[in-house]
């Protein structure tokens, strides 16, 4: 996953994989029809969600906001 702000980016693995075949990469996510692309897509939105969370929290505490304290804040059991 690839996490970007002003430019700047983070990866982290999820531990998911996926055929490069089977994967959108304009939707950046996986084709439709096959067994896993719901799950895989539903794993996928939790871990946004959770991103955009600390995101807020971070803007509400007022601390600077990067790709790599969003990424920091991933617990490592999703990485």
């Amino acid at each position: 996953m690839r996490i970007t702000v002003n430019g700047e980016r983070a990866e982290t693995a999820i531990k998911r994989s996926i055929d490069p075949n089977l994967w959108n990469e304009t939707k950046g996510c996986p084709k439709s029809g096959y067994p896993f692309a719901e799950e895989l897509n539903q794993y996928l939105n939790q871990i946004r969600h959770q991103i955009y969370q600390y995101q807020q929290d971070l803007v509400d505490k007022n601390l600077p906001v990067t790709a790599l304290s969003l990424k920091k804040r991933i617990p490592e059991s999703k990485r």
